[in-house]
């Protein structure tokens, strides 16, 4: 016994066909958007690294002589904060021993 195949069996049958190509062509451009992507992805790599060495020339670097002064400042600066806090702890710890008799 022979099965009869309708007219939808046979459109559906051939949509089922369409679709699985339309795929087939979504799946390979996909692909090559991922390659376009990764492309554009590096060439702005590229042009962000370039760019910053760019304006890092234009920095107007402090001289050797510059740099120094404000190292002894830094220096100079850190040592009077470091004894004006070990002068108070030293003050406070003889207050606080005097009233708590410590």
């Amino acid at each position: 016994m022979a099965k009869k195949t309708s007219s939808s069996d046979k459109k559906e049958k051939k949509n089922k066909d369409n679709s699985e190509v339309v795929e087939k062509k979504k799946n390979k451009s996909d692909s090559s958007d991922v390659k376009k992507q990764i492309s554009e992805g590096f060439d702005s790599l590229k042009k962000y690294v370039k760019d910053s060495f760019n304006e890092l020339k234009k920095v107007q670097w402090p001289t050797r002589r510059q740099v120094g002064g404000e190292t002894v400042v830094v220096i100079i600066t850190v040592i009077f904060f470091t004894s004006l806090t070990i002068l108070f702890d030293k003050i406070l710890g003889w207050v606080f021993g005097l009233i708590f008799g410590l």
